[in-house]
């Protein structure tokens, strides 16, 4: 297997707040990776540092053989939360196309139309392309914010918990999507729903300051919740199947 991403002994802090510690892992062309763990426990900061947006008080971190901030544009990123405002008059089409911005072109909408409506044609929201953003539902701005990560055709697609907002069936229709992109693309999710993306993804990363690293269907929900939690949290079954 092809090795991507690799982080050898990584140390991060905010001030003097330890946030990981000792963080070793390797990460394979095509994974498709599970970010569990606590609120505080450091999954965004784990995403921040392989965006190269954060850099390691000690340790390394090498993604295609290259230091982070220079393997930024196979980098493509969803954060948890979208900055766009629903009243600002903005297309479909351009908000996808924002993720084609850089310091070479102020015009990426006019040169690269093509390759936008491929990518709104990926994650099935072609026919939406002149809507405005504001009056998606939920879910249709979610598939319009993946697009605007993969429009650049990323090798990597982080995603910060990307279906916080959404109701459980589009939240299917979204891993369903994602488990599509994942034949091209390596992706790495951060998530608290470890009982519905436990059928997507190959691998789990149980993170809480430190990390241990299992392969989605060789361990139990209790093992992966008590290295994640310390066994602070239960499972909860609902009779509605939600």
């Amino acid at each position: 297997m092809e090795q991507i991403i690799t982080f050898k002994d990584v140390f991060f802090k905010y001030d003097s707040i330890p946030v990981l510690e000792n963080i070793s892992f390797k990460i394979y062309k095509n994974d498709f990776i599970g970010l569990i763990g606590p609120n505080g426990g450091g999954k965004t900061t784990l995403l921040k540092l392989i965006l190269g947006i954060l850099k390691p008080i000690k340790g390394s971190i090498n993604i295609f053989n290259l230091p982070p901030q220079k393997a930024r544009n196979m980098l493509g990123y969803l954060p948890q939360y979208s900055n766009l405002d629903d009243s600002f008059p903005i297309t479909v089409e351009e908000v996808t196309g924002m993720g084609l911005f850089s310091n070479f072109s102020l015009f990426p909408i006019i040169k690269n139309r093509k390759g936008i409506l491929e990518a709104l044609e990926r994650v099935a929201i072609e026919n939406l392309a002149k809507m405005q953003y504001g009056t998606l539902s939920g879910g249709q701005k979610q598939r319009c914010l993946i697009a605007r990560a993969i429009v650049s055709k990323p090798k990597i697609l982080l995603l910060d918990e990307p279906t916080s907002s959404v109701d459980s069936h589009v939240e299917q229709d979204i891993y369903e999507l994602l488990k599509g992109l994942n034949k091209e693309i390596t992706i790495i999710l951060v998530s608290h729903d470890l009982g519905f993306i436990s059928k997507y993804i190959k691998r789990i990363f149980c993170i809480n300051k430190q990390i241990a690293c299992h392969k989605a269907d060789e361990v139990s929900i209790d093992k992966i919740i008590d290295e994640a939690y310390k066994g602070e949290v239960k499972m909860v079954s609902h009779e509605c199947n939600i």
